[in-house]
């Protein structure tokens, strides 16, 4: 249902840049500044996830950001520097995640699961990186000519040629 909406959205490259900052800032700055705040200072975080109700902004925020993300980072032709770069940020992501999952389910006495919201920062950093990583293998797979044949019956027989494994080995 939003998806026309979306549309129109990317037409224009100003409102695309709009669009994902205010997703960046409605999405996951503030909701995870909101629950960091509330682990120390009830109030404070009560306070801040009352503004941000007030707002009602339940279009920009989700997943939408991701879906307008995906299709700019699908069409943008991305340099190896960006690349190595994206990889680097989101295997710092993902190493942060587990850290400070640890420290502040110490901090807290039980397990919490801030840094693992599909809407946190270091999620968004990872999903980039995967996301990008996919793309570059999906090209290098087309440009050598590995899709002429994708069947599933060759990929099981041969997934080298798709996916750079020596053998694919089903129990």
């Amino acid at each position: 249902m939003t998806v026309p909406f979306l549309k129109a959205v990317v037409k224009s490259a100003e409102l695309t840049k709009y669009f994902l900052v205010l997703s960046l800032i409605f999405a996951f700055v503030i909701p995870q500044a909101i629950k960091l705040l509330s682990l120390n200072y009830q109030t404070s975080g009560a306070l801040l996830n009352g503004f941000v109700a007030k707002l009602q902004l339940s279009f920009v925020p989700g997943y939408s950001g991701y879906f307008i993300l995906g299709y700019i980072l699908n069409k943008a032709n991305i340099s190896r520097r960006t690349e190595k770069a994206v990889y680097a940020a989101g295997l710092c992501a993902f190493l942060l995640t587990m850290l400070l999952t640890f420290a502040v389910s110490s901090y807290v006495g039980r397990p919490n699961e801030i840094f693992y919201s599909y809407l946190a920062l270091n999620v968004l950093l990872e999903s980039v990186a995967v996301f990008i990583f996919a793309k570059k293998r999906w090209e290098r797979c087309a440009a050598s000519g590995a899709f002429g044949t994708l069947k599933l019956d060759n990929i099981l027989k041969s997934p080298r040629s798709v996916f750079g494994y020596k053998r694919l080995q089903l129990l």
